[in-house]
């Protein structure tokens, strides 16, 4: 490359113009007060791990377009994040799958425990609306955010 594309020329022209360019949001992102929870899938890791995809429906962008959403839940393990346990244990309390008081985190070992999991998602939540947040970090990942604690839990046992 040359010396005119790499420094002072078209790069930094380009970037120059990128300043004033639009911030690109994407409309989906937002708070929805009636995301309808419709499914949720067991699903294998490469690492061998496991994770439950839930599905959300009922949603519309901010342009008025109807879209379902897909949340990917990665199980926790004794060598995960503490603040990955936090999330997962605050998602299972604001669905009410756990009781809002439950302490402990529960990890699955797995695809038996998995799917335990998954089938008391489904039977206390499937069709239930929730109000959801879906969020867009830095590095293009979406975060979904369940925003209130039903009164009622299920147990997954």
């Amino acid at each position: 490359m040359t010396d005119e594309v790499t420094g002072n020329g078209l790069l930094d022209e380009l970037l120059k113009q990128a300043d004033e360019g639009e911030v690109l949001i994407d409309p989906r992102c937002g708070r929805y007060e009636s995301a309808i929870l419709s499914g949720v899938q067991v699903a294998a890791s490469s690492d061998g791990s496991y994770r439950v995809d839930i599905y959300w429906s009922g949603l519309a962008d901010n342009e008025g377009l109807s879209f379902e959403h897909t949340q990917r839940v990665f199980l926790p393990s004794v060598t995960t994040h503490p603040i990955g346990k936090s999330r997962f244990m605050q998602l299972l309390k604001s669905l009410g799958v756990v009781p809002a008081t439950y302490k402990n985190v529960i990890y699955f070992s797995g695809s038996e425990g998995a799917t335990q999991l998954a089938d008391a998602m489904m039977k206390a939540c499937a069709g239930n609306e929730f109000p959801i947040t879906i969020s867009q970090d830095n590095r293009g990942f979406y975060n979904t955010t369940v925003r209130q604690r039903p009164r009622a839990a299920a147990s997954f046992q």
